[in-house]
């Protein structure tokens, strides 16, 4: 019969196991329009479009399709988020290599966008038909 404390290790391995899982599970997908401020240009592609985010700096592609998916990447060593500013979309907190889907709008225009946690970085897609 197990002892009182190996039972009590037990619960708490389990629940240090859960918790850490936790931390590696896939991010949610959210969808929807942007607002903070401009990020460095690249091209449409056919496929997702990727955003990197790096040493405090939003590497974006600016030019995408209405209803485009766009692949964020943590590549800092901080938790980062890519949040629109008028709430439209959001990765949620993206630990450091984690990454996270959004759906940009289906609408043509300027969308802008920051990050929850360092406010001061900004970026921007413009949708185009």
């Amino acid at each position: 019969m197990p002892s009182r404390i190996s039972i009590t290790l037990l619960i708490c391995l389990i629940g240090a196991a859960v918790a850490v899982g936790a931390l590696f599970l896939p991010p949610r997908d959210l969808a929807s329009p942007s607002q903070p401020a401009p990020a460095t240009a690249l091209t449409a592609a056919s496929g997702p479009a990727e955003v990197s985010i790096e040493s405090f700096t939003f590497t974006a592609t600016s030019a995408l399709r209405p209803g485009q998916i766009v692949v964020v990447t943590n590549n800092d060593s901080v938790p980062h988020t890519l949040t629109a500013d008028d709430g439209s979309f959001d990765t949620g907190l993206l630990q450091p290599g984690a990454q996270a889907s959004i759906t940009v709008p289906g609408q043509p225009g300027e969308f802008t966008f920051f990050c929850e946690v360092h406010p001061a970085m900004t970026g921007s897609f413009t949708i185009t038909t």
